[in-house]
């Protein structure tokens, strides 16, 4: 789905910014890494063990959603942008 997203800062909740969602994609953990551009860097042994910080009990084999976005200067100049509405 697009439109806005919020992001706001786990360690400051003030801190927060907009951008404009621009697609989301569905696919296996294993197929992430290629499908942005680092499967050399986000291999089978880095990527999971990365993930696991957040989702403790993700699988190589379990669905993520991949969520892509316009930077926030380029969410701002978007008409009908308004300021702290996602």
């Amino acid at each position: 789905m697009t439109g806005y997203m919020r992001y706001v800062c786990d360690g400051d909740v003030s801190r927060t910014t907009i951008v404009w969602v621009t697609r989301c994609t569905q696919m296996p953990l294993a197929e992430a890494a290629q499908f942005v551009g680092r499967a050399s860097e986000w291999t089978k042994d880095v990527m999971p063990s990365g993930m696991r910080e957040y989702y403790p009990n993700i699988e190589w084999t379990d669905k993520v959603q991949i969520v892509e976005h316009l930077t926030p200067a380029d969410s701002v100049r978007l008409p009908g942008y308004r300021a702290g509405t996602p």
